[in-house]
């Protein structure tokens, strides 16, 4: 897609990485590890900082998002067009609550009184900064989802009209701990949609070197992952993290682990209900 670089770099925080299943797992899904993948790229915090814990953590979800069936159709190509569609639409709707989110994140952290002041400009710019480049990703959904839609455009999808329920869970919560938890707490609810898709990425690095991607429709998709700006991008996020965790009590840094491993299980949901095409449609249920 001709983005610019930063619609680029921000754009990988939504796509979702695949795992080749035959050559990730068979060798052993933590052996195959880049060292500093649970740190999102190269560590740049201590183990005893917040986020050391938190990533640790979260191991098991994110090796969770690397198993599952949406995730390895992706990379073989067999993924239903329905399944890689209805993520598509749904993603338009994640990125408007997304960069909402980090808005509102942004101005509660500029009034925090414990930080310095610079400190609190830093940030909040910061946060600010990936709330527009989020915006840039979502205006540039429309042209990705006509590549695979024949021509065809995300208005005319009826599941634009709606936004479903794993979609909405995750959109509400994250603005809830963005706008009414300690700023600390909101910045690692924020975590994940960055985070795993940078840790999956790393290993996808690795794995795409022995698959071949020639013949699968979704290879531009899947191309941009692992990239050192990206991984950059995402040591910074856990460095805000850091910064504001260290303002906090133990109580407060417990909150910011949970918020943070149970935005990880959302982003596994989303994968989810992209699979099965789970809407507000009631499932029968059997007899």
């Amino acid at each position: 897609m001709n983005i610019n670089k930063e619609a680029s770099v921000c754009r990988t925080r939504r796509q979702v990485l695949i795992s080749t299943a035959s050559i990730v797992f068979s060798t052993g899904f933590l052996a195959f590890l880049p060292k500093s993948v649970w740190a999102a790229g190269e560590p740049q915090t201590a183990p005893a900082d917040w986020s050391g814990h938190a990533v640790r953590a979260a191991e098991k979800i994110l090796e969770a998002c690397c198993r599952h069936p949406f995730t390895q159709g992706l990379a073989d190509g067999t993924l239903p067009k329905k399944a890689f569609l209805f993520y598509v639409v749904q993603n338009v709707h994640y990125l408007a609550g997304y960069a909402a989110s980090l808005h509102a994140l942004a101005g509660r952290v500029a009034t925090m009184s414990n930080l310095p002041l610079e400190e609190r400009k830093r940030i909040a710019k910061r946060l600010h900064g990936w709330a527009k480049d989020t915006d840039a990703v979502r205006e540039s959904l429309d042209s990705v989802y006509a590549a695979h839609a024949a021509g065809k455009h995300l208005a005319d999808d009826p599941l634009f009209k709606t936004i479903e329920p794993a979609t909405l869970l995750y959109i509400n919560y994250e603005a809830l701990c963005a706008k009414t938890s300690h700023p600390a707490v909101g910045m690692a609810a924020l975590l994940p949609c960055f985070w795993v898709y940078d840790g999956l990425g790393q290993v996808f690095v690795k794995a795409q070197k022995k698959s071949r991607l020639q013949k699968n429709p979704f290879a531009d998709w899947i191309a941009g992952y692992g990239s050192p700006e990206y991984s950059a991008e995402v040591r910074q996020a856990l460095g805000i993290a850091d910064e504001l965790a260290a303002e906090t009590d133990e109580a407060v840094k417990a909150e910011m682990t949970s918020a943070f491993l149970t935005a990880c299980r959302m982003e596994l949901h989303l994968m989810e209900a992209a699979w099965r095409g789970l809407t507000w449609e009631p499932v029968a249920m059997p007899r």
